[in-house]
């Protein structure tokens, strides 16, 4: 799982839902559709606002669903 700092993905890219869900080590779950030209990607990107103490590292970033994106350039 590859998780990008959401400050460095692009203003109006990623928009909040209503979808919540929780992960049982991480805990809330929060998702967002990413955007890109014409096409959407409902619940692509999600995040963990509430993250225990051994994970802070991931706090502010967000990972996309692989399956829900046409492709990943590295």
């Amino acid at each position: 799982m590859a998780y990008f700092p959401l400050a460095d993905i692009r203003d109006g890219m990623v928009d909040p839902t209503e979808h919540n869900t929780r992960h049982r080590d991480l805990g809330p779950t929060s998702w967002y559709t990413v955007r890109a030209g014409t096409q959407n990607a409902p619940r692509g990107p999600w995040q963990h606002p509430g993250l225990p103490g051994p994970a802070s590292e991931l706090k502010g970033r967000v990972a996309f669903a692989w399956r829900a994106m046409d492709a990943f350039y590295e």
